[in-house]
């Protein structure tokens, strides 16, 4: 007696569009496995699912898998068929796992090549999840090390990422690995002499003029890319934009951490005079808070974007009073005690604290504190008292860094000859190099550098310039200008249920500020210290 021929769907899958051109052969290859596995096993295909653009992470918002799905549920097909596990599954977090959970409950089987993964068996249990976690592994294990590469060669001045990335006007020549200008980039020039010389403030205005669109121009009139220099600041995060039919989707932005920003001359002639680009950067600065101060009669707050709360470090939220009674002064609120995330992130101890108040909490302790030789004397023996500690801690380490380097280099060895005997691809040999490189600058980095003493002078010249700031703040009455000064400033504020608790200061704050003053988009300037 034969058994019963089973009812089965082969499903092919590639993550890109690339992936599915003939050239690259995938779907193709799939296709083979999947019909000879079908004729080999006597089963009886229904239907084979062709998807691209689909990554093995997102299946579940898949309709086509989740049509699937319902089938092997239903029990109208006892399996599927796949030329590999991962081409049904990469899981990236655990709730991934829940696609297996239908097979095991229908008792569908899974072919995979000359593989049967039966999810009700002990060894299809053990089998099938190991699988699928290695392929979820082999995953995030490819993307740290692309993602590694990426950041070695962002480091090194050269552009990891697609030419639609780079900003207008921006061209790189990967041959030669230089940076360069398209014709393009007049446009941009135009736009900053317009505003600069001729006043021209208005972004419609300035688009209609360049043929720029707006929302871009604000973009371009802040990269830095056009006085020489590519500023990283931002890095895709775990999250992903909600995608349609499952199909691929970038992950969401989210700013870098201090460490992480990386700034790097790869422009030696740059297209916009640096000095210029600077007034056109405190010209949108101020026009920012011009445009801010004309919504509302309400004083500007001065914790916007640096306020941080003295208790637990989240930032500061402000609320205007609503209703009626909007003359009244608004107050800063803890985003742990905002209502948005008060169940997410948990409560704060700190309590509201009515605007006014603390606005003239601030402005009185950047007029006093930060003019207090007192006060900047111990930034500077505390700063001089972490090279120091740095210094020891290097030395510390080179001992070990010696070591560290030896066996690198024999690390090295080993990949070269590997990749002779073919034991490596091209692309896996230039993976492995770049991490091997990252590698030795860190260790040769432990090895040499030692903080140059022009640094000690540089922080005392910075602390001179917060002090003339600070003076002509003592000397301002508008609140937009206060406000604007202080965003030059400072990074973060900390503000307390007892006052003032921590400050940061801004790494590269507008030296200027203090010297020429800054406008206001009124033609006017701040009173010099």
């Amino acid at each position: 007696m034969h058994d019963k021929v089973k009812n089965v769907i082969g499903l092919v899958r590639v993550s890109t569009k690339e992936q599915a051109e003939d050239v690259h052969a995938g779907i193709a290859r799939q296709r083979e496995v999947i019909n000879h596995t079908i004729q080999t096993k006597n089963l009886n295909c229904r239907q084979i699912i062709e998807l691209n653009d689909v990554s093995g992470t997102n299946m579940l918002r898949c309709p086509e898998v989740i049509h699937l799905l319902k089938n092997v549920e239903s029990k109208q097909v006892q399996g599927v068929v796949l030329a590999d596990l991962d081409r049904l599954l990469r899981p990236a977090r655990f709730e991934d796992f829940a696609l297996l959970q239908v097979f095991q409950d229908s008792g569908a089987t899974i072919y995979c090549g000359d593989q049967e993964i039966n999810l009700t068996t002990d060894a299809g249990y053990l089998m099938g999840g190991f699988q699928a976690l290695m392929a979820g592994n082999e995953l995030r294990t490819l993307k740290r090390r692309v993602q590694g590469a990426k950041e070695q060669k962002r480091k090194q001045g050269k552009c990891p990422s697609a030419a639609i990335t780079l900003p207008r006007g921006i061209s790189y020549d990967r041959k030669l690995e230089k940076w360069g200008y398209t014709p393009e980039v007049a446009q941009v020039i135009e736009a900053f002499r317009l505003l600069d010389e001729d006043g021209i403030t208005n972004l419609c205005d300035l688009a209609r003029r360049t043929g720029i669109n707006h929302r871009t121009l604000h973009n371009l009139l802040q990269n830095r890319i056009y006085i020489g220099e590519r500023v990283y600041d931002k890095k895709r995060g775990d999250r992903k934009y909600a995608s349609e039919n499952g199909r691929q989707a970038d992950r969401q932005k989210v700013n870098r951490t201090g460490d992480e920003i990386i700034t790097v001359r790869v422009i030696d002639q740059p297209a916009v005079n640096p000095e210029r680009f600077e007034r056109v950067q405190r010209i949108l600065a101020n026009k920012g808070m011009t445009w801010a101060g004309s919504r509302s009669n309400s004083s500007p707050r001065l914790l916007t974007a640096i306020g941080r709360c003295g208790e637990c470090g989240a930032i500061l939220y402000g609320s205007s009073n609503g209703g009626r009674k909007r003359n009244k002064p608004g107050y800063y609120i803890c985003k742990k005690n905002y209502y948005l995330y008060r169940s997410e992130l948990g409560s704060c101890v700190m309590h509201n604290i009515r605007q006014d108040v603390a606005d003239e909490k601030v402005a009185h302790w950047v007029s006093e504190k930060l003019s207090d030789r007192k006060v900047l004397g111990n930034i500077l023996a505390l700063y001089e008292q972490t090279q120091e500690s740095s210094i020891a801690e290097m030395e510390s380490q080179v001992g070990n860094v010696e070591q560290a380097l030896a066996e690198l280099d024999e690390k090295v060895h080993r990949l070269n000859k590997g990749y002779l005997d073919k034991k490596f691809t091209d692309a896996e040999h230039a993976q492995y190099k770049a991490e091997f490189e990252a590698e030795r600058e860190k260790l040769t980095a432990i090895r040499f550098n030692r903080p140059e003493n022009s640094s000690v002078s540089e922080i005392k010249r910075r602390l001179l310039l917060l002090t003339k700031g600070a003076l002509a703040f003592a000397r301002i009455n508008d609140r937009n200008m206060q406000k604007a000064v202080i965003q030059q400033l400072l990074a973060e504020l900390h503000v307390g249920n007892k006052g003032i608790t921590g400050f940061k200061i801004r790494p590269q704050f507008d030296a200027l500020v203090c010297d020429k003053g800054t406008r206001t988009g009124r033609g006017s300037l701040l009173p010099r210290a």
